[in-house]
């Protein structure tokens, strides 16, 4: 003789264990994947931000060397942030930012 069959209740238990256990896998994987989203949003900003200074340092290059053919006011601001500490430095700290930004990602 054959076995009972299972009951609707017990197949039933069963469908919503497992579905349980899969909305959990997924819940989890969405906060995986949240925090992933995260990390990676920082790292883009972190390279848009370095990516800004770079912009501003040869705009400023482009205002102190072509002076002739910029606005006088545009020139004396790049001149005034390039020799504060002068044009080696000035680079130099440019350069430190891009690679901080490019050793976060």
């Amino acid at each position: 003789m054959l076995g009972s069959a299972p009951s609707i209740e017990s197949i039933h238990r069963v469908y919503r264990d497992t579905i349980a256990a899969k909305d959990a896998e997924i819940a989890a994987a969405e906060v995986a994947f949240g925090k992933e989203r995260l990390i990676f949003c920082e790292r883009i900003a972190a390279l848009r931000e370095a990516l800004r200074k770079h912009m501003v340092v040869v705009d400023d290059w482009m205002h102190i060397y072509a002076s002739d053919m910029c606005d006088e006011a545009r020139v004396k601001e790049a001149r005034s942030r390039v020799y504060e500490h002068g044009t080696l430095a000035y680079i130099a700290f440019a350069q430190d930012n891009a690679r901080a930004a490019l050793e976060v990602c």
